[in-house]
């Protein structure tokens, strides 16, 4: 019993340390929809939340991994300005989220 235990408290804080390394979805959605005022109808950030996430889940080629990955980071960076007239790593017309 006690083994099971000290296994998923493993298991538990390698998924932390995983996860806490990774783009924040939630801080990005925050910061374009209630910092930011981006005008997206019928997204919450709730919503955009799940999108973002599955945003980053999506893609199994290295590659697009890393880049959805810096797009997030990058609108977690962004100013207000750059997010109202577009990034390089934001474009709404592109990105659901």
């Amino acid at each position: 019993m006690t083994a099971r235990i000290g296994a998923l408290f493993i298991l538990l804080v390698v998924s932390l340390l995983a996860t806490a390394c990774g783009p924040d979805c939630r801080k990005a959605c925050r910061h374009m929809l209630e910092d930011c005022g981006i005008d997206r109808p019928g997204l919450d950030v709730e919503d955009c939340t799940n999108q973002c996430s599955s945003f980053l889940t999506h893609y199994s080629d290295d590659w697009q991994v890393a880049e959805s990955k810096a797009a997030v980071r990058c609108v977690n960076q962004a100013s207000c300005e750059e997010l109202r007239t577009g990034t390089a790593c934001y474009d709404a017309a592109v990105y659901v989220w």
